[in-house]
């Protein structure tokens, strides 16, 4: 087939796509006001790979398929080296034990939390134990087993909010308490999984398991409570579960702050909406997902059967990548990593053949992540993103 007869086709096939999902827009099962293609892109065998629409109010919807685009044009691969481990006994008296999350602080220092021992262990950049920060207990600066460390250590300080008693605190980065706050009565502790701070000190606290509204509640420097946002938006076209009765679209409750966008996780379906500094949705990035295995829930007395993926456990950016990381429930679990560009293109996956919870990038493109070995030992990996030209 000639190049120009290759182009026509990919024209036409071009056209009917819009025309498809034009009609999907209007009488899909999860159809909003008004949809408006602005570009579609195909694959060589005219596979839909790529779908730009706007919503409602000048809401961008990006839809990819499950192909990512450096997979399928073959521009681009992407590898972990891991470049640091710690393991799971650090000295007589200090092991991981209950291991929740990773951060890093701006000279590299690395900041384990373990709801098991209600405490934050502190390492060099070369994984060295460095101290314990906070305590069992419900004093100022001390923590309960329920408790989040922030993405983000503004003004160069750790900021962390326990769940289980509604406190947020804020410690230097060698551990003092400098205040120790109870959250208002607004605070509302069900449902509360990720938690931020933005440029300007305000608190950012996202909810989980919401089926009408999942939000993100402000409050700010003063822990006065200021709103939410985060209203569901179903759009057409998007399958959130493969039965009736469960809930459409299910969230972690986890979110980044990046700059003025905020990265917030769905996971059924799979997909991120980007909200701007001043809390409006702008963007909303899905991609297929075939990668879940069938897995079964019991809703009344009724079994139903499902590809539901585990929640998305974690969101960050770098450079000009958003990275998400789901774990995938199954008789062995593992864990994926998808990669975008800040245009919602999908770029890529990567796939960890174990459980590997990976909950931070720092400014160098390094993951860090917790795991087990074999034995059922917890380790912290870190890992540099490496990225290539073919």
């Amino acid at each position: 087939m000639s190049l120009n007869k290759t182009s026509a086709k990919i024209k036409i096939a071009s056209v009917c796509v819009i025309l498809i999902l034009l009609s999907m827009c209007f009488a899909g099962a999860y159809t909003i006001h008004q949809s408006k293609i602005l570009a579609a892109t195909l694959s060589e065998d005219m596979e839909v790979k790529y779908i730009l629409e706007t919503i409602g109010s000048n809401i961008k919807v990006s839809k990819n398929s499950n192909i990512g685009r450096w997979d399928d044009e073959k521009t681009k691969s992407i590898t972990l080296h891991e470049n640091l481990t710690i393991e799971s006994v650090i000295n007589a008296d200090v092991f991981l034990y209950g291991v929740t999350a990773e951060r890093t602080d701006h000279f590299g220092n690395i900041y384990v939390a373990q709801q098991s021992n209600a405490e934050i262990l502190k390492f060099d950049p070369n994984g060295t134990y460095i101290k314990t920060i906070g305590k069992k207990g419900q004093g100022p600066g001390e923590l309960s087993g329920s408790f989040s460390i922030a993405q983000h250590f503004h003004n160069n300080n750790i900021h962390v909010i326990d769940w289980e008693y509604g406190r947020y605190t804020e410690y230097s980065l060698h551990g003092s308490v400098i205040r120790s706050i109870r959250l208002p009565k607004t605070y509302n502790r069900a449902g509360a999984r990720g938690f931020d701070v933005d440029e300007s000190g305000n608190l950012l606290v996202g909810y989980a398991d919401c089926k009408d509204s999942c939000t993100i509640a402000v409050y700010d420097h003063n822990i006065n409570f200021v709103k939410r946002f985060g209203e569901t938006v179903h759009v057409s076209g998007l399958k959130p579960f493969d039965n009736i009765g469960l809930i459409n679209y299910a969230s972690s409750g986890h979110f980044v702050k990046d700059g003025p966008r905020i990265y917030y996780i769905h996971s059924a379906p799979h997909l991120i909406k980007i909200y701007n500094s001043i809390y409006e949705l702008t963007d909303i990035i899905y991609r297929e997902n075939d990668l879940t295995p069938t897995t079964y829930e019991l809703v009344g007395a009724q079994m139903y059967q499902t590809k539901n993926p585990s929640v998305g456990r974690f969101i960050g950016s770098w450079k000009e990548y958003i990275i998400m990381s789901i774990l995938i429930r199954g008789v062995k679990p593992y864990s994926i990593l998808d990669f975008y560009n800040k245009n919602g293109e999908y770029l890529t996956t990567l796939k960890f053949n174990t459980y590997t919870h990976v909950t931070h990038v720092d400014n160098h493109g390094q993951l860090y992540a917790h795991t087990y070995t074999p034995d059922g030992e917890e380790q912290i990996k870190r890992y540099q993103i490496i990225i290539k030209n073919n």
